[in-house]
């Protein structure tokens, strides 16, 4: 009779603390996924997301203007110059400041600054039109010594007339926020 007693209470408290554990979790998700910004000190590219009911709003902001936006993440070979060249003349059509808009549905979170949002609504951007947008997010891990270096690393790629383009930026783990730290 004992042991159905403490079974049950047991159960009871199993599954209220798997309840509060789903919960945090969820809102957690939802809150990441739709509330975050990254930026470096002293302020070169942020990235901003904002949730708006169905939609994530991402704001790419260059605050020392078009040219010293990312356009390359990687090794670079005298071969790439020419290349770099012309994505860089495109992507300056961007504007120091512009917006995308996800779809929620779009989206999906991995946990711990691990997402992948996807859009192909056309969207004007300073004097460009992109035709679809995949960002993702990723954590990026150095060991150097004995010290560990934890990085927010942000890919915007961007399908523009054909053409495949890209925003890389890298951050400092605690140079990116959710709304809720």
């Amino acid at each position: 009779m004992q042991f159905e007693f403490f079974r049950k209470v047991l159960m009871f408290f199993s599954a209220h603390t798997l309840l509060i554990a789903l919960t945090i979790f969820f809102k957690s998700t939802l809150a990441y996924a739709a509330d975050w910004q990254c930026f470096t000190e002293p302020l070169t590219t942020s990235f901003i997301s904002e949730g708006q009911g169905k939609t994530i709003e991402l704001t790419v902001l260059h605050h020392n203007g078009v040219h010293y936006m990312p356009i390359h993440s990687g090794i670079i070979t005298p071969y790439d110059l020419d290349y770099l060249k012309d994505q860089g003349s495109v992507l300056t059509k961007l504007g120091s400041r512009f917006s995308l808009t996800f779809n929620k549905e779009k989206c999906k979170e991995y946990g711990d600054w691990k997402l992948s949002c996807f859009t192909n609504e056309k969207k004007t951007a300073g004097n460009l039109t992109i035709d679809s947008a995949h960002l993702i997010t990723s954590i990026v891990t150095q060991e150097i010594f004995d010290y560990t270096f934890r990085e927010v690393e942000i890919h915007l790629s961007l399908r523009i007339q054909g053409k495949s383009y890209s925003i890389p930026m890298k951050y400092a783990a605690n140079q990116c926020q959710t709304r809720y730290n």
